[in-house]
């Protein structure tokens, strides 16, 4: 497209003819109508919003699969992860809280494993190295779960059993704890390109399982 310039003969004319018919004092003002539409129709360096110089605009990715799945995870385990801070402390205050507190862990482990396998491989790009944490992660929940639930199970007539108990359920959880946090450590360990890494950082509901 013709670029208009202020030398042009287009531009003197303009000039000469507005000098003629108002006076110089309004010279001023027609240049800066004449320069105004100059390269104004040009668009070949826009960017396709409007503007011009060749700039690029970055538009921010959906979420990946990836993303999803790491929500998914760490949505299930932190909601675990809450049942069981506020309901372990209260196994040793009496034979009442020893019960309901019990129903509440036992729940809480069911949904774990089951939202976990619900979960099911993890997607691509992630390796069958990825698939064998969150197995053997699975595994070693569901045994967990298992021991906890033999601890918390019995006809407890006694404070002190209750009392020991307790302390034998609440150790098996640490040991669930620890499952986790050992599984997110591997599968944050795995190449950049696996994109783990960068799934625990950017989903909101990583953070608070990531750091613990």
């Amino acid at each position: 497209m013709p670029t208009c310039l202020p030398g042009t003969e287009t531009a003197r004319v303009t000039f000469s003819r507005a000098v003629r018919a108002f006076g110089s004092g309004l010279l001023v003002i027609v240049l800066a109508v004449a320069l105004s539409g100059c390269g104004g129709d040009d668009d070949s360096g826009s960017d396709g919003s409007g503007g011009s110089g060749g700039t690029t605009t970055t538009t921010r990715s959906a979420s990946s699969p990836l993303d999803g799945y790491a929500q998914g995870l760490c949505t299930t385990v932190a909601t675990w992860q809450g049942t069981i801070k506020s309901t372990s402390a209260k196994l040793s205050n009496s034979q009442a809280d020893f019960a309901s507190a019990s129903q509440a862990i036992t729940q809480a482990n069911s949904i774990l494993i089951d939202s976990l396998k619900g979960l099911g491989a993890p997607p691509a790009p992630a390796t069958t190295q990825a698939k064998d944490v969150i197995d053997e992660l699975s595994a070693n929940l569901e045994d967990g779960a298992a021991a906890v639930n033999t601890e918390l199970t019995g006809n407890f007539t006694t404070q002190s059993q209750i009392n020991q108990a307790s302390a034998r359920a609440r150790a098996s959880l640490t040991e669930m704890k620890g499952d986790i946090s050992t599984a997110v450590t591997k599968l944050k360990a795995l190449p950049n390109e696996e994109g783990w890494k960068q799934a625990f950082q950017g989903v909101p509901a990583c953070q608070a399982v990531t750091s613990g």
